[in-house]
């Protein structure tokens, strides 16, 4: 992961990269780095700015280098002078109070489920007539409007704000600190694969759980009823958890590519969309809130 730093058009990309460079063995023996900060992840964009492809699988090409000031909109500009004259105005001024007007959120995150030829022993050692399946999860965000200097949201956090396994991957947006005190995307994600093994595998028959009753009761009972413990009673969060339903055939060939994708959110609303290799699949919606 890469946080806390300015000038790079996605910084998600450069998480990316990160990621595939932390696969390869250092010839000095360190440890590579999953997570960088401030000046060392500026540095590490500057230097990998220009496209790397691992072997094993087609990693997006570096971010591009820009200047800060490219990435101010006008429009966030105007947001944020509007909030930042009303909180001068009356300092004591409660969230959304004498205003009709909201502040926006610009938290972006998504899963997918990959193709790709599996590799044995090395990285260059692949075999190229098995295709295997994987699944990924990724969130980048803004933070939010007015933040204190050196705030960390859950876009940061690994478990907090994304999480993924071989079967199950999760991204989450919202309030960051409620998100990350819940751990939320990989309880989440826990919560599934615990759904899925007795699904799959049978541990219990009598122990089924429902994929969607577990994940109400993780957004109700580890995110909503801790907030509600701790003071806050807006609990904000909403989450896409994308589930591979897809199993090895008899013969050993490549396994079926079929996913699930379930969300859940507090807020009013939540865009999402999704795509598939046949165009016919993709769609983008937004979906209004009923209680939860």
């Amino acid at each position: 992961m890469a946080h806390k730093f300015e000038g790079v058009k996605n910084p998600i990309k450069v998480a990316s990269q990160l990621l595939s460079r932390s696969r390869i063995q250092d010839k000095h023996g360190r440890v590579q780095p999953l997570l960088v900060v401030s000046s060392g992840a500026h540095n590490f964009a500057t230097e990998h700015s220009g496209p790397f492809q691992p072997n094993f699988v087609n990693e997006p090409t570096g971010s591009r280098i820009i200047s800060p000031e490219e990435m101010v909109t006008q429009r966030a500009k105007d947001e944020w002078s509007y909030w930042k004259s009303k909180i001068e105005e009356n300092p004591a001024m409660k969230h959304g109070e004498g205003t009709q007007r909201r502040p926006l959120e610009d938290t972006v995150g998504a899963v997918v489920l990959i193709r790709y030829h599996s590799v044995t022993g090395t990285l260059s050692d692949a075999e190229p007539n098995r295709l295997n399946i994987c699944l990924a999860a990724g969130v980048s965000s803004g933070g939010i409007l007015l933040k204190l200097p050196g705030r960390v949201g859950e876009a940061a956090i690994y478990g907090a704000g994304c999480w993924a396994s071989e079967r199950v991957a999760v991204s989450v947006s919202g309030t960051g600190e409620q998100i990350i005190r819940a751990a939320l995307a990989r309880t989440l994600g826990e919560a599934v694969e615990r759904c899925l093994t007795i699904e799959h595998e049978h541990v219990d028959e009598g122990e089924e759980k429902d994929i969607h009753t577990e994940i109400e009761r993780v957004m109700r009972v580890n995110f909503c009823e801790l907030c509600d413990r701790l003071g806050e009673g807006n609990p904000q969060a909403g989450a896409i958890i994308l589930i591979q339903d897809g199993s090895d055939d008899p013969h050993g060939n490549s396994p079926l590519d079929k996913a699930r994708l379930y969300c859940i959110y507090t807020t009013e609303s939540m865009a999402i969309g999704h795509a598939s290799w046949d165009p016919k699949n993709s769609k983008l919606a937004t979906k209004v809130s009923t209680t939860l």
